[in-house]
């Protein structure tokens, strides 16, 4: 099993309809970061850290169970996408070259201001069938931290602030597995289970849900 699978050509359709899912709720009318529906946000199929989220009825992982039939030599394709929630903070420029972070900056033409943004992230992989099962396989994945930065200018050209975006480190783990039904048919049981298996934010299990969010798998879903 590899995280560089070749891409099943029937993903193509059935993206059409998971970028729905992804995208669901990612910012909603009248499009403001202050508008009251967009301040709970990323409420579909986010996987927290392990240890988080007893009492919020979220979870860290997911289980995805379907019934196939597999030819003699057939190829699981597996795609799992989530979105990868990156940080925006809004910076101005003091003198003597200091960044100061503000709640917004504002521009002759437009206002920044602190935003969470999502980050299109995507695991691949092809196994054959009969290596699915017993104990089946399992791929863990990683996504590192990063910190980028963006000079902001104002009309004239002259930097004035910058905007500094975000993202925490995400591990998870891949699990596929099948099992032998009962009857006539070469029929199985797949089961697919996506888990997170990163670390806590500070402030541990008494953390706030948005400082957990950007270690979290948001909108996470599966083609196969």
């Amino acid at each position: 099993m590899t995280a560089t699978a070749p891409t099943h050509p029937g993903f193509a359709a059935a993206r059409q309809v998971a970028d729905a899912l992804l995208f669901e709720g990612y910012v909603l009318y009248p499009y403001r970061a202050s508008a009251a529906k967009n301040r709970l946000r990323w409420q579909f199929g986010v996987l927290v850290p392990p240890g988080w989220g007893a009492d919020s009825g979220e979870h860290d992982f997911q289980s995805t169970q379907v019934l196939m039939e597999p030819r003699r030599g057939a190829t699981l394709f597996v795609r799992l996408r989530f979105l990868h929630v990156r940080r925006r903070t809004v910076q101005r420029l003091r003198p003597g070259g200091r960044f100061e972070t503000v709640p917004a900056l504002e521009l002759e033409d437009r206002v920044l201001t602190p935003w969470d943004e999502g980050v299109e992230e995507q695991v691949e992989v092809a196994v054959p069938a009969e290596e699915l099962a017993g104990a089946g396989r399992s791929l863990p994945f990683d996504r590192p931290a990063r910190e980028e930065t963006e000079a902001v200018h104002d009309a004239d050209g002259r930097t004035v602030g910058r905007l500094v975006h975000r993202r925490e480190r995400v591990t998870g783990l891949l699990r596929l597995s099948a099992d032998p039904l009962a009857g006539p048919y070469a029929a199985v049981r797949l089961t697919a289970r996506v888990e997170n298996t990163g670390g806590l934010p500070p402030g541990g299990p008494a953390a706030r849900r948005e400082d957990v969010l950007p270690r979290s798998l948001v909108a996470a879903h599966l083609l196969l």
